[in-house]
């Protein structure tokens, strides 16, 4: 019930400064005002994403990353084109049992565009994540041609980027690469950039 309550107001918040930035120039404090506001909504779309009584509110929480990225917020950029990608791999991996359908071709097509295009634009921010997400994206074939070498220069630029080889090992394991021989490659790499 609280969850709903608050749904609500934070949505009629949105819906306002939503109207307000399309009407006049704003602020930068309102635009992060604004970001924040759909922050919270994802937050309580999350906490009723299995509810019956909500049964949209899956792309009711795309939709908020879809405006805060919109608003050059990188965090939701990277978040959104995460998403796309989870949803395009998904739609790829259909094609290969007995729900293949020639529109899947195309909505894989759109799906992995808008990925990369919300991807790109947190990676103009230098947002780690993203550069990591575009490293994964070369290194898996995701809707591009398949390139571990670069993949693993992209993951590495991001690593040195955070500053964070210390956490290297669990990195690697959350992406999936801490097989010996992605652990070796990234390492030539890293120590290839002294």
């Amino acid at each position: 019930m609280f969850s709903k309550w608050k749904m609500r107001s934070l949505r009629k918040k949105a819906n306002a400064m939503h109207a307000k930035r399309k009407q006049d120039n704003v602020s930068d404090q309102a635009i992060q005002k604004e970001i924040k506001i759909h922050k919270q909504l994802v937050k309580v779309y999350k906490k009723l994403q299995y509810s019956k009584k909500h049964p949209y509110v899956g792309l009711l929480l795309q939709e908020s990353y879809r405006v805060a990225s919109s608003i050059n917020d990188a965090e939701s950029q990277y978040n959104l084109s995460k998403i796309m990608f989870d949803k395009a791999n998904f739609l790829k991996d259909l094609q290969s049992t007995c729900y293949e359908a020639d529109i899947h071709k195309k909505y894989i097509e759109d799906t992995f565009k808008e990925a990369f295009s919300f991807m790109s634009a947190a990676e103009e921010q230098r947002y780690a994540m993203a550069i990591r997400l575009h490293g994964l994206a070369l290194i898996h074939g995701w809707g591009i041609e398949t390139n571990q070498e670069e993949g693993f220069k992209y993951i590495v630029n991001s690593i040195d980027q955070e500053g964070s080889w210390n956490k290297a090992t669990h990195i690697f394991e959350e992406l999936g690469l801490n097989k010996p021989e992605f652990f070796n490659s990234i390492m030539a790499i890293k120590n290839s950039k002294k």
